[in-house]
């Protein structure tokens, strides 16, 4: 709650966060500790509150790096990763925490250059 109070005192009204990333590779260069865990459901349920409590102060949340970054081994920064899961993968993993951003009326998805 403080951070969304302090981003509103300075004028702030768009967060780009959470990340909905679910450390599925704890060795990933550019995810890592940035992911809430390893847990898509555990990723999906804090995301969410997250996302419920800084809109309920005026701060949009913006849902990041669609379609899940937290299992590649490349820093996009530096190159251009590939997500090789199946769908079904993607689908009971890294799009767990996504479809919960959906339900909690995120206001943005931020899409991944991978």
């Amino acid at each position: 709650r403080v951070k969304y109070r302090e981003l509103r005192a300075v004028g702030i009204d768009v967060d780009f966060d959470p990340v909905m990333d679910v450390n599925s590779n704890p060795q990933n260069p550019v995810i890592g500790d940035r992911a809430i865990s390893g847990n898509p459901n555990v990723v999906a349920s804090l995301g969410s509150q997250m996302i419920t409590e800084g809109q309920a102060q005026g701060v949009a949340a913006v849902a990041k790096h669609f379609p899940g970054h937290g299992d590649t081994t490349v820093d996009s920064h530096l190159a251009l990763p590939a997500v090789t899961k199946t769908w079904q993968e993607l689908w009971d993993v890294e799009l767990v925490p996504f479809r919960a951003a959906v339900q909690a009326n995120v206001s943005g998805i931020m899409t991944a250059h991978i």
